[in-house]
């Protein structure tokens, strides 16, 4: 039995194809709450850079870095 190590993903790389393109954007879109919501539905969590209960602004700003479209691979450290 061996487990490899992980594989690094970008932020916002939500289906793992190593490109932050034009589905990703589709999905963030559909998981932003606004500042000081109420929660964030669990399967948009993983957007929620600064782990402060919302997709916002800041989350925005880290996925316009994150950004690769369809033909670049993602950077795995664009979102530090």
């Amino acid at each position: 039995f061996y487990v490899s190590d992980p594989i690094p993903v970008a932020f916002a790389d939500s289906d793992v194809d190593f490109h932050v393109a034009a589905s990703a954007a589709s999905f963030f879109i559909e998981c932003i709450t606004g500042p000081q919501s109420a929660g964030v539905n669990p399967e948009c969590d993983h957007l929620d850079v600064d782990f402060d209960g919302s997709i916002d602004l800041r989350d925005l700003a880290k996925f316009q870095n994150c950004y690769s479209g369809s033909e670049q691979l993602a950077n795995p450290n664009c979102a530090d």
